[in-house]
């Protein structure tokens, strides 16, 4: 992959299912990888980056627009444009 994402990067130091989240972490083979999240989970992402050897870069956003659930699954991909993100 070019890019990973991982969302809810915090349930990395969750007792009983961070593991997961920690597999997904150093698992994924991408150049660049995003986590999404809660910060508090940033010491222990800058602890294992160090372990690896991996660079940290943080960047903070501000949500643009409200976030929408659609009525309906969503199933055809043929107006989907560069940029556009499904969660």
């Amino acid at each position: 992959f070019d890019c990973g994402i991982i969302d809810e990067i915090q349930m990395i130091a969750d007792t009983r299912r961070g593991a997961a989240w920690t597999n997904a972490f150093l698992g994924l083979r991408a150049p660049e990888i995003h986590l999404t999240g809660d910060e508090r989970a940033l010491f222990l992402v800058h602890q294992l980056a160090n372990l690896t050897g991996d660079d940290v870069m943080e960047c903070r956003y501000n949500r643009l627009s409200r976030l929408r659930v659609q009525r309906k699954t969503f199933n055809d991909f043929r107006n989907v444009k560069p940029g556009d993100c499904f969660i």
